[in-house]
């Protein structure tokens, strides 16, 4: 009998040290840390741009965490183009770091409505802000703000002229023409013309399109 109230005691100090190290853990639980990785130019063409963020979140607690969502906004030369809010959460490890991809895209359309001295430049500055929300043991909800500043390119129309117009061949049922066009891209990379609609007139009349 003495030896079972021996034991029985021997385990309620054992877990009344194991419950005082969870609790010293909880009561020593820290900020995440977050920086953004990297900023990617993920694709472009002469509607718009879409940049991807890859931020790393690291967690220095013993215990798992979870941020509860972030903010994020683009701006460009000083004026916010683009802005949204992303609610869906993502647990973190123990003493881990988690990677988080935030795509933003923007239309140079609004671009150029927006920012009139992009006249004459290749590039024009962006920054990258966003919040990071977090729900965090004892601490309750934390917030931590990033920022990443960058270069985008700034894209424009190809300059399109018709070249010639040349008789191929000419027949008793018809002729064959060659429409010749000069293109000029002022941009720094290749662009593909996907597809040309035209339509041949003679007096006022429409002959062919296509």
């Amino acid at each position: 009998m003495t030896k079972r109230l021996t034991l029985i005691g021997l385990s309620i100090v054992l877990l009344a040290l194991a419950g005082c190290e969870s609790l010293r853990s909880l009561v020593s639980i820290q900020r995440p840390q977050a920086h953004v990785e990297s900023v990617s130019l993920e694709s472009v063409s002469f509607s718009g741009a879409s940049l991807v963020a890859q931020v790393a979140v690291s967690n220095p607690n013993p215990v798992g965490i979870r941020m509860s969502g972030f903010d994020y906004r683009l701006d460009i030369e000083g004026s916010t183009l683009v802005s949204g809010d992303q609610p869906n959460g993502l647990d973190i490890s123990a003493n881990g770091t988690s990677y988080v991809d935030v795509p933003v895209s923007v239309l140079f359309s609004e671009l150029i409505d927006s920012i009139r001295s992009t006249q004459g430049r290749d590039e024009v500055a962006y920054t990258v802000a966003m919040t990071l929300r977090f729900s965090l043991p004892i601490l309750g909800e934390v917030s931590i703000p990033l920022e990443h500043e960058g270069m985008l390119p700034v894209v424009r129309l190809p300059r399109v002229q018709i070249s010639a117009l040349r008789l191929r061949s000419i027949g008793l049922s018809g002729a064959e023409m060659q429409l010749v066009l000069d293109v000029d891209n002022p941009n720094g990379f290749g662009a593909r013309i996907p597809s040309v609609g035209y339509s041949f007139s003679v007096q006022g009349h429409e002959w062919v399109a296509g």
